[in-house]
């Protein structure tokens, strides 16, 4: 599964299992075991989202 990811992601998922906890979002997200998740979806769909992460995590 890994080989699907850029390689700049590689290092961070090697030898890692991972847990899908998509929901209805069109964004796939991922659990891996290291403790991090990653989310996948179309180019330019999570824009929004990560300016209100940093604007929530500011406060």
């Amino acid at each position: 599964m890994n080989s699907v990811f850029p390689l700049a992601l590689q290092p961070y998922l090697e030898g890692v299992e991972t847990i899908d906890f998509s929901g209805r979002s069109i964004a796939t997200t991922l659990y891996l075991e290291s403790g991090y998740y990653l989310k996948i979806a179309p180019k330019g769909s999570l824009v929004n989202e990560a300016m209100f992460t940093k604007w929530f995590n500011a406060k």
